[in-house]
């Protein structure tokens, strides 16, 4: 009985795994790549057959997401016996493949001459440097520095394959001024913003709602109306909304440009305190 249920089970699971690979195929044809690559990778996860890696290669490649393509082609080629058309156009786009993603890199032209070049955190030389610099598809942030000018900073997409120019433009100033990731606070500089415009934007619908509080007050004809219990309503909700505002708005900017890095092991964390007698602003963490 047992071996009975593993069979219906894995039947359903081929069934499912073959509408799956339809839908995908679908998609694929549309020039719908990502969904395509969704379906058939949930396919293979039911039915590990070697043909989806083949079509998943393909699709992979469309996406320009090489790594995972070559990736493919080889469990393809790994799991397929003999010697067929697919097997042999996999081991050439395999080796195809291999040496586009090995052309990715960025090739650096002006500067000062000396000036040292950070990839990524890694030292990679000095300028000039004639020969483009090999790095992994994605995004790289590249920092060069020299004394007696201003840090070069620069986030750079490479997508596979592709060389990256980048011209470097230095001004004369203090060097060492950039932090060893975008913007100060480790890496935390946008979402420091992102937290600061927010909290400025909460309490401005303080400020809002606090006027229309002073107008429902002045409108009200008596101090124990309606009229009267809306304009306190609204004006508590405006104490609540102005301080917690201006506090999330001081945290961002604490977060964007006055916490510690981590570079040398040093981390914090900020948290706004807002209660019905206090507002303000904690940091707690390891040093």
């Amino acid at each position: 009985m047992a071996f009975l249920v593993l069979s219906v089970a894995g039947a359903a699971e081929a069934q499912d795994a073959r509408a799956l690979f339809t839908q995908g195929q679908a998609a694929y044809e549309t020039g719908d790549y990502q969904t395509a690559v969704d379906l058939w990778e949930r396919a293979y996860g039911l039915d590990a057959r070697p043909l989806l890696q083949y079509n998943l290669a393909q699709a992979y490649e469309r996406l320009g997401q090489l790594d995972r393509a070559v990736t493919a082609y080889r469990l393809y080629v790994e799991h397929t016996p003999g010697e067929d058309e697919r097997a042999r156009n996999a081991r050439a786009r395999i080796l195809s493949l291999e040496a586009r993603v090995g052309q990715t890199s960025i090739n650096l032209t002006g500067g000062p001459e000396g000036a040292q070049i950070t990839i990524d955190g890694e030292d990679r030389g000095r300028l000039p440097h004639p020969d483009a610099l090999h790095v992994d598809p994605g995004n790289h942030r590249v920092v060069i520095r020299a004394d007696g000018y201003e840090d070069f900073v620069s986030s750079v997409a490479v997508s596979a394959g592709q060389q990256a120019a980048l011209s470097v433009e230095m001004r004369a100033g203090t060097s060492g001024s950039a932090p060893d990731t975008v913007g100060g606070g480790g890496g935390m500089w946008m979402p420091g913003l992102i937290i600061a415009g927010g909290g400025a934007a909460v309490a401005i619908v303080g400020a809002i709602v606090g006027g229309l509080a002073l107008g429902a007050a002045g409108d009200a004809p008596n101090a124990t109306g309606p009229e009267a219990d809306d304009a306190r309503t609204l004006a508590l909700v405006a104490d609540i909304l102005i301080p917690t505002g201006i506090v999330v708005a001081a945290a961002g900017v604490v977060l964007a440009f006055v916490l510690p890095s981590g570079d040398d092991g040093e981390s914090a964390t900020l948290v706004p305190l807002v209660g019905p007698d206090m507002v303000g602003l904690a940091a707690y963490g390891q040093f």
